[in-house]
């Protein structure tokens, strides 16, 4: 379905810590959904940032995605959540010249499929 709407809800909003959300309830489950998913929240977390800004200003991004349908059908999870980590499972630690520095998403992917009746 490229170039079709198949969001019957999107909302993007902040709390007082400012931390992000986007919920996007999502009827239509498609082939391409996970990328979308992915790409939807890194633009969310990638615009909290303008030019010379400190990447340490970066806040928590959260993305939660009711869906209509089961995402993994060979899974029988009602819930998945996701999260971007180096393949230890643990936060990447990267250091620069001057100063070690954590880093972090500081945010999660969360998938919801409907119970059964």
């Amino acid at each position: 379905m490229p170039g079709a709407r198949t969001a019957d809800l999107a909302l993007r909003t902040s709390d007082a810590l400012g931390r992000l959300y986007q919920v996007e309830i999502q009827i239509l489950v498609h082939a391409d959904l996970p990328a979308r998913m992915l790409y939807a929240w890194a633009d969310l977390y990638s615009q909290q940032l303008h030019r010379g800004q400190d990447y340490r200003e970066l806040r928590p991004t959260y993305a939660l995605w009711p869906l209509g349908d089961d995402l993994l059908r060979d899974d029988p999870a009602y819930a998945h959540r996701y999260r971007l980590r180096d393949l230890s499972g643990s936060h990447p630690r990267m250091v620069s010249k001057s100063t070690p520095i954590t880093a972090s998403t500081g945010g999660d992917i969360y998938s919801a499929t409907p119970l059964a009746p």
